[in-house]
């Protein structure tokens, strides 16, 4: 075999390392590639879990609004009715095209669009029942059709979410293997370019510019996955926190009860160390502490506060949300068996429905309050106004059905003394006839004895006549 010249083995080596970058930057492309296929992939299964959520928001929203409705007779609570319904076969539709190819999932957006139309149609048929019939309606949701319908839209999202769950689970595992082979890649790479380097100087200047721009192209790529993956678990938070806030409001409680539970489930989800919740009185006004979460001390703690007093009632009059970071160190503290400290942070907000205040919520945090805590505080306080107030409703809706009950009572006690009375009158209307049948016998022998009495009378005159004219015959015959 002929030696080479210089000229020759640095074209070899420059050949063979033009050859070698080559395939290295294919292998890397295809690589980063799979990667943002992968990312995608991620990013796709994320929106198709949203949005299945989003058709069973609506739906609980449309629910909400019709309750609401069939419990007042309101027409305004149909807004979010009317609002919501019509999303539901746009994002139902919009979940078909993104669930292209996938039978299994499709099946299931069938199922989804067949079990929303019927809750829909249940609810249009429940708000025509309510306008005709309060009764009828009352009916239908004591049926416990709509709450059937729910629960198969919920279990069918949730089964949606956990084949999406798996599949993103799948993808970002694929992605961390397509990351961890194209490093190998580019160290093996890197070392063997860093050998004809040494061999060939000359063109060491130009490989190492193509070496790190491939590096910069890798942590770039892998920046931009993080970012994402940072965006995606965010929002998995939000929607997992909403979730969970969601499941503590429902069913029936009372006012008080609700306002623990929800104050309670946000603390410890946003890491609050303390916390109250105040209820506004819809009749003055003034905020009424209903719930708290480790409140042990306030300064000039109140129970009711008016509309102006106070961040608390600032908040309520003004409708916005007070930060304050600059905390005095007698306002409130957050206590243990170890100790107590002043908290960092202190978060009022009001929350709304209709416009109108339901609450202020209020929270102590020890560490800095970050914006995503807020953001989901923000997002829940919709649903919060709406639970409060439904609760509300739904109290002042067992005293009136407590109240009827009563009256119907009262009524039935009524009925029952008409009924005796009625009784008494028809007996006395029997003795009556029986009296007015006895007294006409009465009349009709005192007619027929009048009637003797004058045949008696009118026999007797003519005797008392034919006795003048006797006694006339006979004086007449002793006068002879």
């Amino acid at each position: 075999m002929p030696k080479l010249n210089f000229q020759q083995r640095v074209l070899t080596g420059f050949v063979f390392t033009l050859v070698f970058v080559f395939i290295l930057a294919l292998v890397s492309y295809l690589s980063i590639k799979e990667l943002q296929k992968n990312a995608v992939g991620v990013y796709d299964t994320e929106q198709i879990i949203t949005v299945s959520y989003k058709v069973f928001e609506d739906l609980l929203n449309c629910e909400s609004s019709v309750r609401g409705f069939v419990v007042t007779g309101n027409p305004d609570f149909l807004d979010s009715y009317n609002q919501s319904v019509d999303k539901i076969p746009y994002s139902i539709e919009q979940l078909r095209q993104m669930l292209y190819g996938k039978p299994e999932q499709l099946r299931r957006v069938d199922s989804l669009e067949f079990y929303g139309n019927e809750k829909v149609f249940d609810m249009r048929s429940l708000i025509e029942n309510r306008k005709q019939n309060f009764e009828r309606a009352r009916a239908i949701v004591a049926s416990g059709r709509g709450k059937m319908l729910m629960n198969q839209i919920r279990t069918i999202v949730g089964q949606m979410k956990e084949v999406e769950t798996s599949n993103s689970t799948q993808l970002k595992l694929r992605s961390d293997q397509s990351v961890n082979r194209t490093i190998l890649i580019i160290m093996s790479g890197s070392v063997i370019i860093l050998i004809l380097v040494l061999i060939l100087l000359s063109f060491i200047i130009e490989t190492f510019k193509k070496q790190k721009n491939i590096e910069e192209t890798v942590r770039l790529n892998n920046s931009q996955l993080l970012k994402i993956s940072k965006e995606n678990e965010d929002k998995n938070w939000l929607l997992t926190g909403t979730a969970a806030l969601d499941d503590s409001m429902r069913g029936e409680q009372s006012v008080h009860s609700l306002a623990t539970r929800i104050i309670v489930k946000i603390s410890k989800y946003v890491d609050a160390q303390v916390a109250a919740i105040y209820i506004s009185d819809d009749k003055d006004g003034t905020l009424h502490l209903s719930g708290s979460y480790a409140f042990q001390f306030r300064k000039e703690n109140h129970s009711v506060i008016k509309l102006g007093d106070g961040m608390v009632g600032q908040a309520a009059l003004e409708k916005n949300a007070i930060v304050l970071t600059d905390v005095p160190a007698d306002y409130v503290k957050v206590s243990s068996a170890l100790g107590e400290i002043t908290p960092h942070t202190i978060l009022v907000q009001p929350f709304l429905f209709n416009g109108n205040v339901k609450g202020v919520i209020e929270f102590g945090f020890v560490a800095e309050l970050s914006q995503l805590k807020m953001d989901f505080i923000t997002m829940v306080l919709d649903n919060l106004g709406i639970a409060i107030h439904t609760a509300q409703v739904g109290l002042m809706l067992n005293n009136l059905l407590e109240e009827t009950q009563q009256q119907a009572e009262e009524l039935e006690t009524q009925q029952e003394e008409l009924r005796t009375a009625n009784d008494d009158l028809v007996a006395k209307s029997y003795a009556l006839q029986a009296s007015e049948e006895e007294l006409r016998v009465q009349q009709e022998e005192l007619k027929q004895i009048n009637s003797e009495l004058e045949e008696k009378a009118e026999q007797l005159e003519e005797k008392n006549k034919s006795m003048d004219e006797n006694l006339l015959i006979v004086g007449s015959f002793r006068a002879y």
